[in-house]
């Protein structure tokens, strides 16, 4: 299954330094990570505890989807790449960011809650 990504959207993601199809890869990652926390949260009903878990699993999803298909796209393009050079390019930077924007997220949530309920 191929994504369609514009290339507006391409041309404001990507630089010069990644492969295009890291972009795709991500987004795809993102809708399987949102399937996931969805599954987490209808099943044993929206706890504190679960939601915080199911985004952290929902974010594994996406790194783990996400760094599966860059190495995939970039060994293609350049030859091999060791798992250990891929976490380091496209995961590791981004955990302590994510790990606050779920904070930020589950804060969120809390507040709003009441209004969307």
């Amino acid at each position: 299954m191929k994504a369609y990504v514009t290339p507006a959207f391409k041309k404001l993601l990507v630089s010069k330094f990644t492969v295009p199809c890291a972009v795709e890869s991500m987004i795809i990652g993102f809708l399987f990570s949102a399937l996931v926390m969805w599954a987490m949260e209808k099943l044993p009903g929206k706890k504190s505890v679960m939601q915080i878990v199911s985004m952290i699993v929902g974010l594994i999803v996406c790194y783990a989807f996400g760094t599966a298909w860059f190495m995939i796209v970039y060994s293609r393009a350049n030859g091999a790449v060791g798992l250990a050079t891929v976490l380091g390019w496209c995961v590791i930077p981004f955990i302590i960011p994510d790990i606050i924007k779920i904070v930020l997220a589950y804060g969120l949530s809390r507040k709003l809650r009441k209004f969307v309920a």
